[in-house]
């Protein structure tokens, strides 16, 4: 029986539209049918209840620059969710990545893409982003990207969808407390799980909760959709990987 009973998916009902949870909440739904999945609000993270979440996640937001963590991540919050993540489960996935990077600079370089550069404390690894070269956009800023799962970025690539999310800067492919599930290059991490005392994070650059069934068959998704089903094994087979990591809390599961 898993151990992940309660899981709280930060997403204040006051901007819950710019988060991207609906797919996050599939398909977590599907890796733990048992769990209760509950939304958590800004007081929620500033409080001491998080300690009866399993797994809490930082999810997407889908407005590019317009990201709402900048109204929520205070001191006070980011203490909260560091000493949650040193005993829980924390995944963080694109803007909820950035959420946690402790400083970094900003400034609009062309257009409206963002630039960040910092250091992420919990992953214990320099950030920044976006990614150069982050392939062609489509719609609403959605595009594909590939990754890798082997260190050397030899091996086939798989096709993510990809909204400007950081780079994570890693020395190889793993070591006692960090491995990376999935790189952009040598080197450059797009999936990343390090261990922090008794806890674990999980940390995406990739919307790996995007699979093809949540896309329309038509209009300026029905590319990425193709692509996506065409790979629908191997990006299940990373995420069920990261939930594994986080249900175990260890690196390498047995």
């Amino acid at each position: 029986m898993s151990e992940i009973a309660k899981i709280g998916i930060f997403a204040p009902s006051s901007k819950r539209r710019l988060f991207s949870v609906a797919n996050m909440r599939h398909l977590l739904c599907t890796s733990f049918p048992k769990a209760s999945i509950f939304f958590l609000e800004k007081e929620d993270l500033e409080g001491p209840g998080l300690s009866d979440c399993d797994m809490i996640v930082l999810p997407a937001s889908g407005f590019g620059e317009d990201t709402p963590y900048k109204f929520f991540m205070s001191e006070g919050v980011s203490q909260n969710l560091s000493a949650y993540a040193r005993k829980g489960r924390l995944l963080t996935v694109c803007s909820g990545t950035y959420a946690i990077i402790n400083s970094h600079r900003f400034h609009f370089s062309s257009g409206d893409q963002k630039q960040y550069n910092g250091y992420v404390p919990l992953l214990d690894v320099p950030a920044y982003g976006p990614l150069e070269h982050g392939g062609k956009q489509r719609g609403n800023g959605l595009r594909l990207v590939p990754v890798f799962r082997d260190a050397g970025c030899k091996e086939k690539d798989i096709p993510l969808c990809y909204d400007g999310g950081p780079v994570m800067m890693v020395d190889g492919n793993s070591n006692e407390h960090t491995r990376v599930l999935a790189f952009f290059a040598e080197n450059k991490a797009s999936v990343l799980a390090h261990k922090i005392d008794d806890g674990i994070v999980v940390a995406c650059s990739s919307l790996v909760d995007i699979r093809s069934e949540h896309l329309g068959t038509d209009g300026p998704y029905a590319d990425i959709r193709r692509a996506l089903q065409e790979n629908a094994t191997a990006q299940l087979s990373l995420w069920r990987d990261a939930m594994t990591i986080l249900e175990t809390r260890t690196l390498h599961p047995a």
